[in-house]
């Protein structure tokens, strides 16, 4: 699937032959396409939006990025329930998969790793957790939600 886009000023220039190419017929012939040209850049905004609508799964990073684009919040995080305990990667697997420890990682900061049973406490019930801003309706988040999430999943919405 491509993303085509259309140039008119220059594809007015084209299909115009070389030897009628004046400024002032230029201009005129782009005034009767500019419609065209905004018809099209509000085309091409629509399909932008409608293809990220349509890639949006239950995926945690997906949904968080969708939740952030929708509602220009980049401090909407979504933290899910995992009791596996401290995810550990194997040499032969590089580095996509390490895990930042140590007072290297942040601001001097050492990792927090949970205990076994700690998470459960703190998530209850609930499989993920939904932190958002102050600023933005929690309504309009859990009616998002609603629509994206998986089946059997159960979440709650942390107001900060």
């Amino acid at each position: 699937m491509r993303n085509y886009k259309i140039d008119f000023r220059n594809q007015v220039r084209q299909l115009l032959p070389e030897h009628k190419r004046q400024p002032v017929r230029l201009r005129i012939l782009r005034a009767f396409v500019k419609p065209l040209a905004d018809l099209f850049a509000a085309f091409s905004l629509w399909r932008y939006e409608t293809r990220n609508l349509l890639n949006v799964t239950n995926q945690e990073g997906v949904l968080e990025q969708f939740l952030r684009n929708k509602y220009g919040a980049a401090d909407i995080t979504i933290e899910s329930y995992r009791e596996t305990g401290f995810a550990v990667g194997i040499r032969s697997e590089g580095v996509g998969v390490a895990v930042p420890v140590g007072l290297n990682r942040g601001e001097g900061t050492p990792a927090v790793v949970s205990l076994r049973g700690e998470n459960r406490e703190q998530f209850g019930d609930v499989d993920f957790i939904v932190h958002i801003p102050a600023g933005v309706d929690a309504e309009q988040i859990r009616a998002d939600i609603e629509k994206y999430r998986a089946a059997l999943t159960t979440y709650k919405i942390d107001q900060r």
